[in-house]
């Protein structure tokens, strides 16, 4: 359980149903061993099996969705199996840890499979697309491109020219509360008077795409660390513009990283801005 959290993003934390995925993630630690040894329990996690919703289940309550969260909960759950399992193989053969260590691989590709197989289209990701101008990321279309390949594109464009570029992700405070508390509906009006309040603010060049509604990455090229800090008090300041909802005035909160300052690699700009993200949080801004 500890292993599938830590590969979880931070923020999805507040969603995990931390007692259900005590009860299951054992349970799907023990089928999981079972499957290294037996087919037939190999085709319990395959499609059609019995424990195919545990599998779903445990990846998805950890906070992990899409193709990339899916991999990245069979790797988690893989290496600390693989960690257990050393513990007892100091006499085989290398053949046999080999053979081991690719069963642990194929049968934790499974559960992956068993969690991309039940993910379902976001009812509001649905309603939104069909009113606002945002490029919407499908996490489990590999047509879309994700926000982290848009911003390695503008990394691969800062190598050839040395233009510097922004990233910001903008995030509706409590959204994902809100969500869970209310039917799609009651919230749908608020994010989209959020979103119909961000288009104004891109200028030319600029990418903003939706990763779910009321979580948005902007990427803003040629911008310097003031003009970055400028703009992002102007997307926080666009949610109580409009964006209430039962009469309560919904907050933004922006965290900024930049271009060459903030690193070379498209997660480290990602992780740069999700930490002003939290700290912006923290500190009320």
């Amino acid at each position: 359980m500890i292993a599938l959290l830590s590969a979880a993003p931070l923020q999805a934390t507040a969603g995990v149903p931390f007692a259900q995925l005590a009860v299951d993630a054992p349970m799907l630690c023990a089928a999981t061993m079972r499957a290294l040894g037996s087919d037939s329990d190999l085709a319990r996690l395959s499609a059609g099996g019995e424990l195919r919703p545990l599998a779903a289940r445990t990846l998805q309550d950890a906070g992990l969705s899409g193709p990339a969260g899916a991999l990245a909960a069979a790797e988690a759950l893989r290496g600390a199996l693989w960690g257990a399992l050393q513990e007892h193989l100091g006499g085989a053969d290398a053949r046999t840890v080999g053979d081991l260590c690719d069963r642990l691989a194929h049968v934790c590709v499974r559960l992956a499979s068993a969690a991309l197989a039940s993910e379902q289209i976001d009812p509001l990701v649905a309603e939104l697309e069909r009113d606002g101008p945002l490029h919407t990321i499908d996490a489990r279309d590999r047509r879309t491109p994700s926000w982290t390949a848009e911003i390695q594109r503008r990394l691969e464009r800062f190598a050839q020219d040395g233009r510097p570029f922004s990233v910001l992700l903008v995030e509706l405070d409590g959204i994902d509360r809100l969500r869970r508390a209310e039917i799609d509906d009651d919230v749908s009006a608020a994010v989209r008077t959020f979103e119909g309040a961000l288009g104004p603010m891109l200028g030319p060049g600029d990418a903003l795409l939706r990763e779910a509604p009321g979580r948005y990455w902007l990427i803003a090229p040629e911008t310097d660390e003031e003009a970055a800090g400028t703009l992002a008090e102007r997307l926080a300041a666009a949610a109580p513009a409009g964006a209430e909802h039962r009469g309560v005035a919904l907050r933004a909160v922006v965290g900024v990283a930049r271009c060459p300052a903030g690193g070379g690699l498209a997660e480290e700009l990602q992780a740069q801005a999700e930490r002003g993200v939290y700290a912006a949080r923290a500190s009320g801004r």
